[in-house]
């Protein structure tokens, strides 16, 4: 082993050291479930991932546990959740959660270490990055935009590992433009990028028009065409209904304000701004084009910053992208800097060690979330209410449940804690992570806001209601909500003086209730439902869910007048439909799953709400079609006494059809790779032979 590699792999070390000080063993192998922000919330799609998807050999399906259900890993990122899932065969499910929830965190060091040496940077630059990486983890100017410790704390794992494979795609096909290979290394890892977050992709893909401005740009648009080609096909199974199905998802839209620039560049981060500089000074002079790429990914993520608000996208997620790409650069500084010091791996070795002593001494609070979070539910104060609540809960016959969100509920671990029930309880809640997956995201958020205290009402341009109870209640009703965890006195004493609900038990501050309901999935409408031709659905949706008045009287949104539909209304008219009332006497009978409802009915051609957010992925059997009706469910018309709901689609059967395709390729490709290499090995042998050498 050479001295560049011996040095590489004591950086390495000392950089887990460093890491493994502040994240430790005995927390992170403790068998506790994570806690924390929003990650507490992260435990229930790493259990749907393990418990229902990967043993129905699938990534992606529809769960319904949150928002009255929701399309899992359709609008989010299924391979962290998958490789916790498989890792959790071998270790217990809750440590398979929190390796996962750090694996970003290790590997960005080592990721920054080989995007230099893929730029061809010498081992002393390479390594001063896998130092310098530490600077941006432990930014705590921010806990929301992704990539450091603090958002990865807060809940942004995903983007945390991706980001971790970011800078190696974009280096290694820099490289690969230039000496036109590792075409499928690449693809591989865009892949993966594009699997763990989209902004990352978003990022990447931009990225890499950079290179096509450097010398023999048509080579490297080959290569890139190649590259994307490839990881195209890969990603279909995801990427192909995800687009197809784009239209049915929540627009979130949620923006941060960033008050000054320290925001972006504490003081911590002030040794990278001035080797940056360094590094900038030193290329700008020696025309070094690695250090123009670098800077332009820099550029590039501040003009992406500043233009995502006009484009829909979230600004600050563009952030940590400009941050790391003055790590890269800083990290060429730093070795120019210490360039002619001698001993080389004793100046190395002494730069990285001052390093992390300016980080330990620029921090302040990241080592108390580390040990909040990772200690886990059960070491909190109140674990043990908060255990025989789920328990009770666990024992009740089953039924979607409504708990008033309060920030006292950070007790438990977090103030999201009760979204984690699905997994402690069985039973699914009415809110959860992934707001863009959830179809009927907005109104819930609203009747959240009827019924808490303080709610969060987090969707940008939803305007929220007040506290009303009696509201609330029909609400409640609408959605098929049987349980009601209720915190605050306001609530208690609101539902204690209606008479629709009978309280089941008390556990500390915390009531449940029952509403008392038919509790059926799928119901005969009041009135006759009123046909919609409008554009914008969501907000008509929306504007219906909030008059109380209409509850009865589903909207049904069409491109075209039907002739099943007594009425049929235009934009606007949301207020000029007359009530019907539909009198039809039925009996329905239903049996649910995840991922079908079966429902026996005598009511021929009679109109069915089925109370599941409606997705184009669901199909019909015993009805000619399934409608979207207010407020997101589903409408049938039966045409038979036995009708069937079941969740997938023909875009997941072609995007499947592509992925296996890409795969087919990736394999019959390093086969032929292999059976070349050992073939020009015999060759090689052979002639060795010839001039009478042994082998």
């Amino acid at each position: 082993m050479d001295k560049d590699s011996v040095s590489a792999l004591v950086s390495v070390a000392l950089i887990f050291a460093f890491l493994s000080s502040h994240f430790k063993a005995d927390l992170i192998f403790s068998q506790t479930t994570v806690s924390g922000g929003d990650t507490g919330s992260h435990n229930y799609l790493f259990h749907y991932m393990r418990t229902s998807l990967l043993p129905s050999i699938k990534l992606t399906g529809w769960s319904p546990d949150w928002y009255l259900g929701f399309p899992a890993f359709q609008f989010y990122f299924p391979l962290p959740y998958a490789l916790g899932a498989l890792m959790s065969y071998f270790v217990h499910p809750s440590v398979a959660v929190k390796i996962i929830t750090v694996l970003g965190t290790f590997l960005l060091p080592v990721a920054a270490y080989f995007s230099m040496r893929a730029l061809g940077f010498d081992n002393k630059t390479n390594t001063m990055a896998a130092f310098l990486s530490l600077i941006f983890l432990f930014i705590e100017s921010n806990s929301v935009w992704g990539g450091n410790i603090p958002s990865t704390l807060s809940g942004e794992l995903s983007y945390s590992l991706s980001f971790a494979l970011t800078f190696p795609f974009l280096c290694y096909l820099y490289k690969s433009a230039k000496e036109k290979k590792y075409c499928l290394k690449n693809s591989l890892l865009f892949a993966a990028v594009t699997l763990t977050h989209i902004y990352t992709a978003i990022f990447s893909v931009l990225g890499s028009f950079l290179i096509l401005l450097g010398k023999n740009s048509r080579g490297s648009a080959i290569t890139m065409v190649k590259t994307y080609a490839v990881s195209a096909f890969l990603l279909g199974f995801w990427a192909f209904p995800l687009l197809f199905d784009l239209g049915y998802r929540t627009e979130f839209g949620y923006r941060w304000n960033i008050e000054n620039i320290p925001t972006i560049f504490p003081t911590i981060y002030l040794p990278v701004i001035l080797f940056s500089l360094v590094a900038v000074r030193t290329g700008s002079r020696t025309k070094d084009r690695r250090i123009l790429f670098l800077l332009s990914l820099t550029l590039l993520s501040a003009i992406l910053y500043l233009l995502s608000q006009v484009i829909g996208l979230v600004d600050v997620r563009f952030l940590p992208f400009m941050q790391f790409s003055g790590v890269l650069l800083a990290s060429f500084g730093l070795g120019e800097l210490i360039k002619n010091v001698k001993p080389e791996g004793a100046a190395q070795l002494i730069a990285g060690l001052l390093i992390m002593l300016w980080v330990n001494n620029n921090i302040s609070y990241i080592d108390g979330w580390i040990d909040w979070n990772y200690s886990g539910f059960e070491s909190k104060g109140s674990w043990k209410q908060f255990d025989e609540l789920n328990s009770f809960l666990r024992n009740l016959p089953y039924g979607r449940m409504f708990h008033e969100y309060s920030p006292s509920h950070s007790k438990f671990g977090t103030p999201r804690a009760f979204e984690s029930m699905p997994m402690f309880t069985g039973k699914p809640v009415i809110e959860g992570l992934t707001i863009e997956s959830g179809l009927v995201a907005p109104p819930a958020f609203y009747l959240q806001s009827e019924l808490s205290e303080s709610p969060t009402c987090p969707i940008a341009g939803l305007r929220c209601s007040y506290f009303d109870a009696t509201n609330g209640t029909k609400h409640l009703q609408m959605f098929n909500i049987r349980y009601v965890i209720a915190t605050s006195d306001k609530l208690k004493n609101s539902l204690d003086n209606i008479t629709q609900y009978r309280k089941l038990d008390s556990f500390g501050e915390i009531n449940v209730y029952e509403l008392l309901s038919d509790g059926k999935y799928a119901v005969v409408p009041e009135y006759e439902p009123v046909a919609m031709i409008t554009k914008d659905w969501k907000n008509a949706s929306l504007q219906w869910f909030k008059d109380t008045d209409m509850a009865g009287m589903p909207l049904v949104f069409v491109n075209r007048a039907d002739e099943r539909f007594s009425q049929t209304i235009k934009d606007g008219g949301i207020y000029a439909a007359k009530k019907i009332p539909l009198n039809a006497s039925c009996s329905v009978d239903e049996k649910l799953s995840n991922e079908s409802l079966s429902i026996t009915t005598n009511c021929i051609n009679t109109p069915l709400l089925i109370k599941i957010p409606y997705f184009p992925d669901w199909s019909v059997e015993g009805a000619e079609k399934i409608y979207l009706a207010s407020p997101g469910f589903m409408l049938v018309f039966p045409d038979s006494d036995e009708v069937k709901l079941t969740y997938g689609s023909v875009a997941n059967g072609l995007g499947n059809t592509l992925t296996l395709i890409g795969l087919v390729f990736v394999a019959s490709y390093l086969s032929f790779a292999g059976f070349r290499k050992k073939f020009q090995n015999y060759g090689h042998n052979d002639n060795l032979k010839k001039h009478g050498r042994n082998v």
